[in-house]
C-alpha cells in the first residue's frame, strides 16, 4: 500500500515537473495603450490583468473597415502594419511594457510619413478575434465612422478607446511625434481598480503630447485595486421620503455612501395628474458623493410628487449601480404657496450702482483699485468686493473676491435660496448667515471645461449649475454670501414667507420736458409680483412718454394697484444729417419736426412750415421755437446734388451752317413716358451736364437748312435709327459719364413718285398747353424741320417718305402710284395707338388720314378729336366756380365704380382737354387746372350712363 503511494506521488511529481504556463487570454479592456512614440518607434500599454509568458497580443496601426471585417492600411502598404508582441515572461497587472523599435514589425508604423492614425489591440485565440484596446491620433480620419471605424467591442463609452480631439488644429499629424499618460504630478493616479484606471486613461486631459522629438521615456507602473463589487448606498436625501413642506425652488440634494457618477434620467412625477418631467444626467451636479439638481420645471404648490431611480440611475466609479434592482421612489409634498424674489444678475438693471474706492496699489505697473460695487436689484442691497473692476461685467463675476446678499431688512421667513453659479473650475463658497453665525456653509468646485459664453439673443447660458440652499430650521438668514477665486454669480431666488399684503403708493402726477426721464417705485415688497401696464415686471420703471401709468402688486396674501398720469411737455430736438447727398432730379426733404405748434424758420428760402423739399444744392439752415418760453433749437445740413455728365458727337464735321442741327436729349419720366429733357445746339458735338438719373433717347434735330437744294441728311437717333420706338434707350446713372458718337442718316431713296394719287389728312393737338415744348411744332414753313413727322409705309412696311405738318396742321403725300400704303405718325416719346393703312388707285385722292396728338397722355389716335357730338344731356355734373380763375372743380355723382371720358372744346371745336379716369361709387370731386386759359368752353363727360355738356367760362 505505502509502495503504491509513493509511485502515485512520484507520477504527479512528473506531471507537475512538465506542466507549461498557459497564455493568458485576454479581454476586453484588459489592457491599455497608453504612449506613442513616433521618433523612438516604441508605444507603451498596461495590462490591468496578470498576463502569463507566451501571451500574444497584436497592434495594428491600420484602420479598420466594419463593411470588409477587417483591417485596411491607411496609405502606403509598406508604411502600416502588423506587430505581434509576445510576453517573455509572466507581467502583474499594473506593469507598464514598453515594446520599442528593436523588432522589425514596430518598424512598420509609429512612423513618420504616411503613418497610421490609429492603434488597435486584439489577440486571436481558436481563430475568434478579440479586440481589446485602442487609440486614436489627433485627425479627423481618428475613427470617424466609415472611414476608420471602431472595432466590435470597443467603444468611447466604456473607456476602451482613447480618442484625441480631431479639432486641435495646431496638430500636424504627420508632424506627431509623441503622446504620453502623465500623471499631472498626482501620484494617486497610478493606482486604482481597473475600471478606475481605464477612466482615467480614456481622459485625453490626463496626457501630454508633442510635435518634437523627445525622449522614449516609460510611463510608471500602476497599482491595481481589487475590482470592487459593492454598489453604492443612499446615506440621506432631501426631500426624505414622505418629506412635506418642500419648496417647489429648492430642489434635491442626495448623499451617497462614495463617489458617483449620473448614467440615467430622474423621472419627477405629479401624483395626481401622471404629468412627469424627467432631469438627464447633464442637468446633475455632481462633487464627489454628493448630488444636487434643480426640479426641471418649478413645481405646482400644494401638490404630491414622487422622485422616481430607475436601476442604474447613478454608478460608483467602479460602475456598480444604485439602485442596485428594483426602483427607488421618494414620495414628497410641496409647501403652500410662497413668494419668490427673482435676483437676475443678467437682465434686470442694477439699480443705484456706486463704487467705492478703499485703496489702489501698484503691482507690476499696473494699477489695482481695492473696494467695492455698492447696488441694489429689486430693492435687496448687495455689495461686490473686488480687488479688480473688468469692463466686461463688474457685477458678476468675482475674481477674487466675495458677493454679499443684504436680507438683514427682510422681516420674512426665507425658506430656501437656489444659486445659478459659475465657478470656472475654481473653488466657489455659499454661506448662510444669521445673527453673524454661519448656518450653511458650501463648497462647489465643479470641474466642468465648459466656458461661460455671452450670446446676445440667449445671455449667458452655458456651463452653469445650481446650488441649493434649504432653511428647514427656519431661523433668520441675515445674508447670503457668494466667495470665489474666478467666478460669477449668474443669478439667485430667495423663497419667502409673506408677512402682509403689499402697500402700493405712486404719489402725484407728473410733468417733464421731452428727453427727460421719471422713475416710477411702486414700493417694496419682498417678493411680491409687480405687473405694469407697459410690460415691465420690476418694482421701478423709467419713462419717458405722456401716458397714464398703472401698476399691480401681488403676493401669497392679496394685491393692490395704483396709477399716477405722466405728461410730456414737448422739447425740439432737431437731427438733420451733416450732409446728403442725391441726385438730380430727385426731390430732398428737410424734415425739422412734425409738431405744428412750433415756429420753424429756414434759411435761405424763409419758409416757415416744419418741412421743405430741396432741389439744388445748398446749405439750409433751420431755426425752431416749441413756443414753450422761447427755446430754441438749430441745425443745419449740406445739400449736394450729383448729375450724369453725357457728351454726343456726330461723324460729318463741316458741313452745317450755325443752328442747322440741335441735339434731343429725351428722358423717360415716372409716368413711363420719354419727354423732352433739354436740347441744345449742335454743330460737330454736344455736352449735358447735371442730368438726372434715367432712360434716356437722344436724337439729333434740324431746324433749318443752310444750303441750298435738298439737303440728304434726315433726324437720325444715337443708334442710326429714323423711328424713336426703334430705338433701344441707353441709362444713366448720377455718376455716369460717357460719350456717345453717330453717323447721321441718309434720306432713303423713292421720296419722288410719279403716280397720279394723293393721301393728304391734318394733324391736330389736344391736351394741356402747358406741355407744349419748344420745337413740338408743326413747319412754319417748307425750309422748316419739326418735331412732328408724317411718315409714309409701302405695303410691305418699309417707309418711303417723310413730310411735315404745315401751320395748319396739313400734310400730303402726292403722285402716289397705285398700291397699299400706310400712315404714321412719328413724335418722339409718343405712342401711336395703330397707323392709317389704305388703298389707292390712280388718280385716287384720300383726304381722311387724319390724327390727333393728345399731350396729357402722349398718345396718338387716327382721327380728329375736336367736337362734342351731342348736347343732350343724360345725366347731371356740377362745375364750380364758374366762372373759373385758376383752378375750377368738377363733381360727379356715380350709381357705381366706372371709367369716365372728360372732354372740354372751344368754340372753334379745338380740343383743349381729352382724358379717361377710373372713379369709385358715389360722389368724386376731380380737379381741373385752367392756366393760360381764357374765354367759353364746352365741357364734355361721357359715362356708362351718356353723355352731359355744360358751359364753363374761364376768366
Amino acid at each position: 500500500m505505502k509502495k503504491h503511494l509513493s509511485l502515485c506521488s512520484l507520477l504527479l511529481l512528473e506531471i507537475t515537473c512538465s506542466y507549461q504556463v498557459t497564455p493568458t487570454i485576454l479581454q476586453t479592456g484588459d489592457i491599455s495603450i497608453i504612449q506613442l512614440n513616433n521618433a523612438y518607434t516604441s508605444i507603451d500599454f498596461v495590462p490591468l490583468v496578470p498576463i502569463t509568458a507566451g501571451t500574444k497580443i497584436v497592434f495594428s496601426d491600420m484602420k479598420y473597415s466594419t463593411a470588409l471585417k477587417g483591417f485596411v492600411p491607411f496609405g502606403d502598404p509598406q508604411y502600416t502594419g502588423i506587430h505581434t508582441f509576445t510576453a517573455t515572461q509572466n507581467y502583474a497587472a499594473g506593469t507598464v511594457i514598453q515594446s520599442s523599435g528593436n523588432l522589425d514589425e514596430s518598424k512598420k508604423f509609429i512612423t513618420s510619413g504616411t503613418t497610421g492614425l490609429s492603434l488597435i489591440a486584439f489577440q486571436i485565440n481558436d481563430g475568434d478575434t478579440t479586440f481589446i484596446s485602442a487609440i486614436g491620433w489627433l485627425a479627423a480620419e481618428n475613427f470617424k465612422a466609415g472611414v476608420n471605424d471602431i472595432p466590435p467591442g470597443l467603444s468611447v463609452a466604456n473607456n476602451t478607446v482613447i480618442k484625441f480631439d480631431s479639432t486641435e488644429t495646431y496638430f500636424n499629424k504627420y508632424l506627431y511625434y509623441s503622446v504620453k499618460f502623465d500623471n499631472m504630478g498626482n501620484a494617486s493616479k497610478q493606482e486604482g481598480t481597473a475600471v478606475q484606471l481605464r477612466r482615467r486613461f480614456a481622459d485625453v486631459s490626463n496626457y501630454t503630447h508633442s510635435n518634437s522629438v523627445v525622449p522614449n521615456t516609460a510611463v510608471p507602473n500602476f497599482n491595481v485595486l481589487a475590482p470592487d463589487l459593492i454598489s453604492p448606498t443612499l446615506v440621506s436625501s432631501y426631500p426624505t421620503q414622505n418629506k412635506i413642506n418642500v419648496s417647489p425652488i429648492s430642489g434635491v440634494e442626495l448623499k451617497f455612501s462614495e463617489a458617483v457618477i449620473a448614467k440615467n434620467a430622474i423621472t419627477i412625477r405629479n401624483v395626481s395628474s401622471g404629468a412627469t418631467q424627467y432631469i438627464t444626467p447633464a442637468d446633475v451636479t455632481i462633487e464627489g458623493s454628493d448630488v444636487s439638481f434643480s426640479y426641471g420645471a418649478n413645481l405646482e404648490y400644494a401638490t404630491n410628487y414622487t422622485l422616481e431611480f430607475l436601476p442604474g440611475t447613478f454608478t460608483d466609479l467602479d460602475n456598480n449601480p444604485w439602485p442596485a434592482i428594483g426602483d427607488t421612489i421618494i414620495p414628497f409634498a410641496t409647501s403652500a404657496k410662497r413668494s419668490v424674489v427673482d435676483l437676475d444678475f443678467i437682465n434686470k438693471a442694477k439699480e443705484d450702482l456706486v463704487w467705492i474706492t478703499t485703496s489702489t496699489t501698484i503691482e507690476a505697473n499696473d494699477t489695482l483699485i481695492n473696494g467695492y460695487l455698492s447696488f441694489s436689484i429689486d430693492g435687496i442691497p448687495m455689495r461686490l468686493y473686488n480687488s479688480r473692476i473688468y469692463a466686461d461685467n463688474p457685477i458678476i463675476w468675482i475674481t477674487p473676491g466675495k458677493l454679499v446678499i443684504d436680507l438683514s431688512h427682510l422681516n420674512n421667513t426665507i425658506t430656501a435660496v437656489n444659486s445659478k453659479l459659475y465657478t470656472n473650475n475654481a473653488p466657489l463658497y455659499t454661506k448662510l448667515y444669521s445673527q453673524g453665525n454661519i448656518i450653511s456653509n458650501k463648497l462647489l468646485n465643479n470641474t466642468t471645461s465648459s466656458n461661460l459664453r455671452y450670446n446676445p439673443s440667449e445671455g449667458y447660458d452655458l456651463g452653469y449649475v445650481k446650488q441649493i440652499e434649504i432653511n428647514e430650521s427656519a431661523v433668520k438668514i441675515d445674508s447670503v454670501v457668494f466667495m470665489g477665486m474666478e467666478s460669477a454669480i449668474l443669478g439667485l431666488k430667495i423663497e419667502l414667507v409673506d408677512l402682509a399684503a403689499p402697500v402700493v403708493e405712486l404719489g402725484a402726477n407728473r410733468t417733464i420736458c421731452q428727453g427727460d426721464s421719471v422713475k416710477l417705485d411702486a414700493g417694496f415688497t419682498p417678493g411680491a409680483v409687480y405687473t405694469w401696464n407697459t410690460g415691465a415686471t420690476t418694482q421701478k420703471i423709467t419713462v419717458k412718454t405722456s401716458d397714464t401709468y398703472s401698476v399691480t402688486v401681488k403676493n401669497t396674501l392679496g394685491q393692490r394697484s395704483d396709477n399716477v398720469l405722466v405728461t410730456v411737455r414737448p422739447t425740439i430736438s432737431v437731427s438733420l444729417p451733416d450732409t446728403i447727398y442725391a441726385c438730380v432730379g430727385d426731390t430732398v426733404t428737410l424734415v425739422a419736426g412734425t409738431d405744428i405748434s412750433n415756429s420753424y424758420f429756414w434759411t435761405p428760402n424763409g419758409q416757415t412750415t416744419p418741412s421743405i423739399k430741396v432741389t439744388q444744392s445748398g446749405i439750409y439752415h433751420v431755426l425752431v421755437n416749441n413756443g414753450f418760453g422761447g427755446c430754441f433749437t438749430t441745425d443745419s445740413t449740406r445739400v449736394i446734388y450729383k448729375g450724369a455728365k453725357l457728351r454726343a458727337y456726330h461723324y460729318q464735321g463741316g458741313i452745317y451752317g450755325t443752328g442747322d442741327v440741335r441735339c434731343e436729349l429725351y428722358r423717360k419720366n415716372n409716368h413711363g413716358k420719354f419727354i423732352l429733357s433739354k436740347d441744345i445746339e449742335m454743330l460737330q458735338a454736344a455736352q449735358f451736364d447735371s442730368l438726372q438719373a434715367g432712360d434716356y433717347i437722344l436724337k439729333a434735330h434740324f431746324i433749318s437748312y443752310s444750303f441750298v437744294g435738298e439737303n440728304p441728311w434726315m433726324d437720325t437717333y444715337h443708334d442710326g435709327k429714323t423711328e424713336w420706338t426703334k430705338v433701344i434707350p441707353f441709362k444713366l446713372t448720377c455718376t455716369t459719364d460717357t460719350m456717345i458718337g453717330f453717323l447721321m442718316a441718309r434720306k432713303p431713296v423713292g421720296f419722288e413718285f410719279n403716280g397720279t394719287s394723293v393721301i393728304s389728312g391734318k394733324i391736330a393737338v389736344t391736351g394741356d398747353p402747358k406741355n407744349n415744348r419748344q420745337y413740338s411744332k408743326v413747319a412754319q414753313s417748307i425750309a422748316d424741320d419739326c418735331s412732328t413727322k408724317v411718315l409714309l409705309y409701302n405695303g410691305s412696311g418699309d417707309m418711303i417718305a417723310t413730310t411735315c405738318p404745315d401751320m395748319n396742321g396739313d400734310y400730303s403725300f402726292s403722285n402716289l402710284p397705285a398700291g397699299n400704303y400706310s400712315v404714321g405718325i412719328e413724335r418722339t416719346g409718343y405712342e401711336i395707338e395703330s397707323l392709317y393703312t389704305t388703298t389707292v388707285n390712280a388718280g385716287t385722292t384720300i383726304s381722311n388720314a387724319n390724327f390727333t396728338i393728345n399731350e396729357n397722355s402722349q398718345t396718338i389716335e387716327q382721327g380728329l378729336q375736336t367736337a362734342i357730338n351731342s348736347a343732350k344731356n343724360d345725366f347731371k355734373f356740377e362745375v364750380y366756380p364758374n366762372p373759373i380763375k385758376d383752378k375750377g372743380y368738377v363733381r360727379i355723382n356715380l350709381e357705381k365704380p366706372e371709367k369716365v371720358t372728360i372732354c372740354m372744346i372751344d368754340l372753334t371745336g379745338k380740343m383743349i382737354i381729352n382724358k379717361s379716369i377710373s372713379l369709385t361709387e358715389g360722389n368724386s370731386l376731380i380737379e381741373m387746372y385752367t392756366d393760360n386759359l381764357q374765354g367759353m368752353y364746352l365741357l364734355k363727360i361721357t359715362t356708362e350712363k351718356g353723355n352731359a355738356v355744360q358751359r364753363v367760362i374761364i376768366e
